[in-house]
Order: C-alpha cells, then structure tokens, then sequence
C-alpha cells in the first residue's frame, strides 16, 4: 500500500487552530507534498523536533532548538539553517508559542 499524501496547506488547515499555529514565512510552499501514511519500511514519523540525522518532513523547532540555535555564533546558526533547508522539508514548524529563533548578537 502506498503512502498518502497531502499538501503543507491541507495540514495547516486541519489543525491550525487547535494546535495555535501561525504561518509566518513560505506561503509559495502552501502546496508541498507531505507523505502522511509512510510506505511499507519507511519510519513512521512524518513530523518531529528538528533532526539533521533523521529528518521529518515537517521538522518542528521547540523551545528547546530555538535555545540552541540562540546559543551559536552567527556563522554556527548560519550553517544549522542551511543545513536544514538542504534536507528540504516541507516545513518548518515553530512551536512553543516562540516567535521564531533568535538571531544572535554578531561580534
């Protein structure tokens, strides 16, 4: 059985509201793929905190990553952002009621 899928915008309106999501940024990806029921063999998680090893479709950015992309110097957050986006996912979520992660003080 294949994988169903679903796009960015369908998810965000599903269950923006009852999760409190705001859409900051992106609005061109509203209609990027998500795969929702995994393929046979596939790992079953389509949504999950940011993992570079690991990566969710939808790679979520918590109180816990936003602290630690605040706490690098801006060429370390420069290269954890680039890194992200390369894997391509078809969102980044910001949770935790954060605005969006800090940018740290250049030096």
């Amino acid at each position: 059985m294949g994988a169903t899928s679903t796009s960015v915008a369908s998810l965000y309106d599903s269950h923006g509201r009852e999760l409190g999501l705001r859409w900051l940024a992106g609005r061109e990806g509203a209609a990027r793929k998500v795969d929702v029921d995994p393929a046979e063999g596939e790992a079953p998680a389509f949504v999950g905190y940011m993992n570079l090893v690991r990566p969710h479709a939808l790679q979520v950015l918590g109180t816990a990553e936003c602290e630690h992309l605040a706490s690098q110097t801006a060429d370390g957050l420069d290269d954890t952002l680039n890194r992200l986006l390369r894997l391509n996912p078809a969102a980044i979520i910001v949770a935790d009621r954060v605005d969006r992660p800090a940018r740290p003080p250049t030096a």
